[in-house]
């Protein structure tokens, strides 16, 4: 039996002369018509007959078919209308018999409806044209009986010789017919009814190389892989390695499909003589070899597979589909040169515009990914020009690339076309919306406020309303806009309580509050923060704003508030910063609070304050205390602390400052009735600071 596939899964038989002559009832047609003969005395066209299947019998070849055709078709008005018995079967019968041997089987059908009583042999090979012709109904009609009586006659014999061989061979007109039921089945999509039939004859060892191929392609339509992967094997065809990566393939054994789809293009490359019918399927076993490559994340070797397979274009279908992982490929290895070369022949094996439109998108891409946003802006310049949603999807995404490349002015520009040109699509919108964003991502809120509320004027109920009332209340935030910011941000708050925004929108509206002096409505907001985003308002340490707050509502003032704020955030006394912050504390306190606060931060501070980067700041944390200390009638200690910050201001250089303390602690001696200490102060000023206004009046001021 001789097998042609015309696809990679579908195979057709061509039944040849090795299996198409009855074995039995054509035998008993011609003995019954001898018999008749000798008794009747009938006229020639019997003996025509009788000659012509002696004839065939003895050569079954195409040429003794063309000549026993021409006799027989000779006969044939005699034959029309006989009333011998048996004679209209067997002359039709040699005529179908003639026909499968030239291979015209479309004549076949026309021919097998002459019979008067059919036969096996003759169903069989009608079948089997109505098989060719793809009328797989009628062909499975014509078979359930002859295939049918041949399992059960299977079933009841026990066993049945081997008839079968790897090569053409001839097989009984039953074990024929039963294959060929078989492959109806399955291409009728009965892959079940198939399969059984299939295993039933591969159960009595009647199924050879191409059948059991056969029986293994339907076992993989019915998604049953790993028993078709071991039919394709036992059928040891040039195409079972093939079939069994696939079926590997659908069992997501890449390792084991790819070493197979392997082997099967080593062996098509060496077998130069079925080359050209293998062509096809060795394509598409590269193609599956770089999938399986893929699958294992070997993008990098799976490169020229792809590439190799869509350059050769010698399967249509699959062309774009190489290609396309092929860039994937690529940019998954990170070569995005290749990626993009790649992706440029994927644009142009589109065979439809679904297929174009994802091409471009996807070369566009890899140019933008790699920074090459002008040749990305290129690829899509040709497909702006439409009226589509896909002229909208381009544009849109050429102003997102003007943006990354750092033009605002051409982003902005093609932003605004989006929505001018293609208002009616998805697109309009959030291009409108990506106008604000350009422009507040640079710092300019003026405009992106106007970006904004345009778009709200547009969208009151759009995709991006939240977004939009968000950012527009920030904008006016920093503008100063507090009125604006306040009414934007507890809009959003009330009809968009869902909204990612809406903690971003509770502290802007904190701090609008807060700048307003409005501060309960400000304590009010940061303790909503802390219960519905306890997360994010413990990250930004609202539970502090809180206490600020209430200390301010409480009557602190709000400058020693945000100073103690930042005292205690940058460390306090454990650092340089912090205690520059406590000195900064210290003249809020004294100024507009507590002046024992005051002090006993001060005293904490010239402890701390050793270092000569900091004498300035010791110095004047001393003057504080000594002035505290004066005001409340302790001179002594105001003098100690006078000669501290003098001794701080002559660490930090300060000479004018200097002087002026050793003279404060002088009359803080005097205050304190400690004469003997001024005059040594006051010696000490002199000594130190001649030059000084204060050296020159201090000896009368101790006298």
């Amino acid at each position: 039996m001789k097998i042609i596939k015309n696809t990679i899964f579908s195979v057709l038989m061509i039944f040849t002369s090795s299996f198409l002559y009855a074995q039995n009832d054509n035998l008993q047609n011609a003995a019954n018509l001898q018999a008749e003969q000798n008794l009747q005395n009938v006229p020639s066209a019997a003996q025509i007959v009788i000659d012509a299947k002696e004839k065939l019998d003895s050569s079954f070849t195409k040429e003794t078919a063309v000549n026993v055709e021409k006799q027989l078709l000779q006969i044939e008005p005699q034959i029309d209308g006989t009333q011998i018995k048996n004679l209209n079967d067997a002359f039709y019968s040699l005529l179908i018999d003639c026909k499968a041997l030239q291979d015209e089987w479309k004549s076949i059908p026309q021919l097998y409806s002459r019979l008067q009583k059919t036969d096996a042999h003759s169903t069989y090979l009608a079948a089997a044209a109505y098989y060719k012709s793809q009328e797989y109904i009628i062909a499975e009609k014509l078979l359930e009986d002859v295939a049918g009586s041949f399992i059960t006659e299977a079933g009841n014999a026990g066993s049945f010789a081997n008839t079968s061989s790897d090569s053409d061979s001839l097989y009984s007109d039953s074990v024929n017919a039963a294959v060929l039921y078989a492959q109806v089945l399955s291409r009728r999509g009965k892959y079940k009814d198939s399969a059984d039939f299939y295993a039933k004859l591969d159960a009595k060892k009647l199924l050879d190389s191409k059948n059991k191929l056969e029986y293994a392609k339907t076992l993989f339509l019915l998604k049953k892989y790993s028993e078709a992967s071991a039919q394709a094997a036992a059928a040891q065809n040039p195409l079972s390695d093939y079939i069994c990566g696939l079926c590997q393939f659908q069992l997501k054994n890449y390792d084991s499909a790819r070493d197979f789809f392997k082997v099967y293009s080593i062996k098509s490359a060496q077998n130069t003589s079925a080359q050209s019918a293998l062509a096809v399927q060795s394509l598409y076993s590269d193609y599956y070899y770089a999938v399986c490559l893929y699958r294992l994340a070997s993008y990098k070797e799976a490169v020229p597979y792809f590439e190799k397979t869509g350059d050769s274009k010698s399967v249509p279908e699959l062309t774009y589909k190489a290609y396309n992982y092929a860039a994937k490929s690529a940019v998954l290895s990170s070569d995005f040169a290749k990626a993009a070369a790649i992706s440029e022949k994927l644009i142009k094996s589109a065979s439809n515009d679904a297929e174009r439109q994802s091409a471009v998108i996807f070369c566009a891409e890899v140019y933008a990914d790699s920074g090459k946003y002008q040749k990305a802006i290129s690829i899509l310049e040709p497909y702006t020009t439409g009226k589509d949603d896909f002229s909208a999807k381009a544009s849109f995404l050429k102003a997102k690339y003007y943006d990354k490349s750092d033009d605002l002015k051409s982003s902005v520009a093609a932003y605004q076309k989006v929505y001018e040109n293609f208002p009616r699509t998805s697109y309009a919108e959030e291009a409108m919306f990506r106008c604000g964003e350009l422009y507040y991502s640079r710092g300019q809120f003026n405009s992106a406020e106007e970006a904004f509320t345009k778009y709200l004027y547009e969208y009151s109920n759009g995709k991006f309303t939240d977004g939009a009332f968000y950012f527009s209340g920030e904008c006016n935030l920093k503008n100063n806009n507090l009125d604006r910011s306040i009414m934007q941000n507890k809009t959003l708050l009330e009809k968009h309580p869902q909204s990612s925004y809406v903690y971003g929108a509770g502290k802007n509206l904190l701090e609008a509050y807060y700048l307003q002096e409005r501060y309960s409505e400000a304590l009010e907001t940061a303790r909503m923060l802390v219960k519905n985003h306890r997360v994010q308002a413990n990250s930004d340490n609202i539970g502090k704003r809180i206490i600020e707050l209430e200390q301010i509502t409480a009557g602190t003032d709000r400058r020693i508030v945000e100073k103690k704020s930042e005292y205690e955030q940058k460390g306090k006394l454990s650092t340089k910063e912090g205690r520059i912050c406590g000195t900064e504390l210290v003249k809020l306190y004294s100024k507009y609070g507590s002046q024992g606060e005051a002090l006993s931060l001060a005293l904490s501070l010239i402890q701390e304050q050793t270092d000569a980067a900091e004498a300035e700041y010791g110095a004047e944390n001393s003057e504080f205390a000594a002035s505290y200390y004066a005001k409340n009638s302790n001179a002594k200690q105001s003098a100690e602390f006078y000669l501290k910050a003098a001794a701080f201001y002559r660490t930090a250089g300060n000479s004018q400052k200097a002087a002026a303390s050793l003279y404060s602690a002088a009359d803080s001696f005097m205050t304190a009735s400690m004469k003997g200490d001024a005059q040594e102060t006051a010696k000490l000023l002199v000594q130190l600071y001649p030059e000084t206004k204060q050296a020159k009046k201090v000896m009368d001021l101790v006298k």
